[in-house]
């Protein structure tokens, strides 16, 4: 197999249709041009992310992750943190990403550990409401079906 992969390109051969004014005859393959690998304006650019407008950016990653959740200066640093977080025009998407992907610590989304505990929990919660109300709906309808198949 002729050519390669060169930073997830693969070289491959062209087959001219007709001759043109380069001199190369009909048919015949030309080398498909690679990039240069010094050269990063040819590479493909990353797709933008919700990160690459976060407030955040350029600040200390360790100012989001104060070393105990208790005490005056990890309060104080977390406060200042989330009021960062609060102008950041990527809020949701950032405590999305904490919520999915279950970041146990740090100030993600202007919330900390603890209130994303609780968001949690609320939330579970509140599926499970909603879960056992559907349920006691189709055993009620359920039933109802039942009753009438007996009076028919």
């Amino acid at each position: 197999m002729r050519g390669g992969y060169l930073h997830g390109y693969v070289s491959r051969r062209v087959r001219r249709t007709s001759p043109d004014a380069s001199g190369y005859a009909e048919n015949e393959e030309l080398p498909m041009p690679r990039p240069s690998r010094y050269a990063p304006d040819n590479l493909p650019t990353r797709s933008r992310n919700w990160r690459d407008d976060a407030k955040c950016i350029g600040t200390e990653t360790e100012l989001f992750f104060p070393v105990s959740s208790k005490g005056t200066p990890a309060k104080f640093q977390a406060m200042h943190m989330k009021e960062l977080c609060r102008r950041c025009p990527v809020r949701e998407q950032c405590l999305t990403h904490a919520l999915t992907y279950r970041e146990d610590y740090g100030v993600w989304g202007g919330l900390d550990e603890e209130e994303r505990t609780e968001l949690l929990r609320d939330a579970r919660r509140a599926a499970e409401r909603q879960r056992r109300a559907e349920k006691v709906a189709r055993d009620r309808a359920a039933k109802e079906q039942e009753a009438a198949h007996a009076e028919a």
